[in-house]
């Protein structure tokens, strides 16, 4: 008789936004697959699936909380028929009335926002022991009733945190199945969850959890010598360092069969593709995000990265995210150059650094592939800031960029960040003149405050920046930042003032107004369907609407 293959369910919690699957657990589903052949394993989008419910329950029932909706009724009627144009009904609302697709994003927004405000209830359950909400219970039943031999729960963003605990808990309380989490919330704290909420989970993986799932799945009786693990053994937390894979071509391609496309709020599906792991610049003094990757870089070749895409094209599907840290000059190239070869008729955007290398014949290039937006690392229009921040960039050859990509028919969104420490007043000016000045070639701005974040080199060598640290503010499952003052530059009141008064600027920069920084896959889409033809109506900024 053969034997029973073990059950391995992979679950993406909430909250995230729903308008394409998630590759994490996607990605572990195709590399488990591929090395243990004896283990089933199966995937679960449940913040999808949260997202569907809370959508079906106000169109059954209503009850959207009138603090965020004070439209009441109206709100139902915008915010179902914002469902219905995000899945593809009424494609002419989505593509051609900017005014419309403006309201959907502003109540689908607010929506996403009274989700996320149920963390609140569920952070203060797990800090008290209070009763698990019946919701994560069912979760949890169905979950069980697949027979899982073990269970692994993808958190990949603090919005996901107190879900994810709680869901462990629920799990954990019907069941001795092991439980084990994993994420880009774990280049560290691995030890704090299992040391504040040891009742959630077993293991934490942190670091790339293909080799570090596959050795656990082989050694669950004995997982010590897992690589980044951390787990519990006679009362004491150990954990093991991450390994992380030098040969990308080495892990098998994301499978995102058991995920039903047609449910995300796209109205066209758009795949999250990676081309390489980490950040091939690494200086940035605000930034975290490479930790994750073990503040290495590493590229999967050209073949690999082919192979991908046919394959979905194969299935049909044809827009993809590019979801790197940031795609350099000479790997673009190679993957246009790749793209335009094999003769894949794609759609695709991703993230780059404006750089001189990305010249006018290498832009027309990358339109020519199929690339129709690229988000570019501004971060500021002041020079002193850039280098302040180790940027790396030069903001004659920002213009340039900006210019070349737009006579290449690529649409431009930038990064920008407000209060770097030791920025002053005038010299945030400077960023919003410098986006005045090239808003014929900016199709939106994606903006925030800065926030001194553990790790960051200016976290780390606070002395070099003029700062002085303060407390924390919040914990790690907040991806709590730090509180801190400076010598120089706008204080922390002052920065957030002046970031109040320039979002009506900000935001004005597309007809499809600023949301489509929300909704990348969005964009995509829409820049896709308009190709070059796409018009910009953009007030003007007035400067002293945010100085005043």
């Amino acid at each position: 008789m053969s034997r029973r293959p073990n059950k391995l369910i992979l679950v993406f919690p909430p909250f995230a936004m729903a308008t394409a699957p998630p590759l994490g657990i996607c990605a572990l589903k195709g590399h488990i697959q591929k090395v243990l052949n004896h283990w089933e394993v199966t995937t679960l989008d449940l913040n999808l699936k949260v997202q569907e419910e809370a959508l079906s329950a106000i169109l059954m029932r209503g009850g959207l909380d009138r603090r965020l909706f004070p439209e009441g009724i109206l709100a139902e009627v915008a915010l179902t028929r914002a469902g219905e144009v995000f899945r593809g009904a009424y494609p002419h609302e989505f593509f051609h009335r900017s005014d419309r697709y403006s309201l959907y994003a502003e109540i689908w927004l607010r929506f996403y926002e009274s989700l996320c405000n149920t963390n609140h209830e569920l952070e203060r359950i797990c800090r008290t022991g209070s009763s698990i909400p019946q919701v994560i219970q069912q979760q949890a039943d169905m979950i069980l009733s697949l027979k899982p031999d073990l269970v692994g729960l993808s958190l990949c963003y603090s919005q996901q945190a107190w879900w994810t605990i709680c869901l462990g808990k629920a799990l954990k309380q019907l069941d001795s199945v092991p439980v084990v989490v994993g994420g880009t919330m774990f280049s560290e704290h691995g030890s704090c969850l299992l040391r504040e909420y040891p009742d959630s989970c077993d293991w934490v993986i942190s670091g790339e959890g293909e080799h570090a799932l596959a050795m656990l799945l082989q050694n669950l009786e004995n997982p010590s010598a897992v690589p980044g693990l951390t787990y519990r053994k006679a009362g004491t937390i150990f954990y093991n360092p991450p390994l992380y894979e030098n040969d990308l071509n080495l892990l098998t391609l994301p499978d995102f069969s058991q995920l039903d496309l047609s449910r995300y709020f796209s109205p066209i599906p758009v795949l999250p593709i990676l081309a390489s792991r980490g950040c091939y610049w690494r200086r940035c003094a605000f930034c975290v995000h490479y930790r994750s990757a073990g503040l290495t870089y590493r590229t999967r070749s050209l073949h690999h990265i082919m192979a991908e895409l046919r394959e979905h094209c194969a299935r049909g599907i044809t827009h993809f995210a590019f979801v790197d840290e940031m795609i350099s000059p000479n790997l673009f190239e190679q993957l246009a150059d790749a793209i335009i070869s094999a003769g894949l008729e794609i759609k695709y955007y991703a993230l780059a650094k404006p750089v001189k290398q990305f010249t006018s014949p290498l832009l027309e290039k990358i339109y020519k592939s199929g690339c129709r937006y690229i988000m570019w690392g501004l971060e500021s229009g002041s020079q002193r800031i850039l280098d302040l921040m180790e940027k790396g960039t030069d903001l004659d050859d920002v213009s340039e960029v900006l210019t070349h990509a737009h006579r290449a028919g690529l649409k431009s969104h930038v990064y920008i960040m407000a209060g770097f420490p030791g920025e002053s007043a005038e010299e945030f000016s400077q960023t919003l003149t410098f986006l005045e000045n090239h808003k014929h070639l900016i199709y939106a701005v994606h903006r925030g405050i800065f926030h001194l974040m553990p790790g960051s080199p200016v976290f780390d060598h606070p002395e070099r920046f003029g700062v002085q640290l303060g407390p924390a503010v919040g914990d790690w499952l907040s991806c709590g930042w730090h509180s801190f003052s400076c010598n120089m530059g706008m204080n922390q009141q002052e920065v957030r003032q002046a970031f109040t008064k320039s979002l009506p600027f900000l935001r004005s920069f597309n007809p499809f107004s600023g949301y489509l920084g929300n909704f990348r896959d969005h964009a995509l889409l829409i820049y896709a369907y308009h190709n070059k033809n796409l018009s910009k109506a953009q007030p003007s900024l007035n400067q002293n609407q945010w100085k005043s």
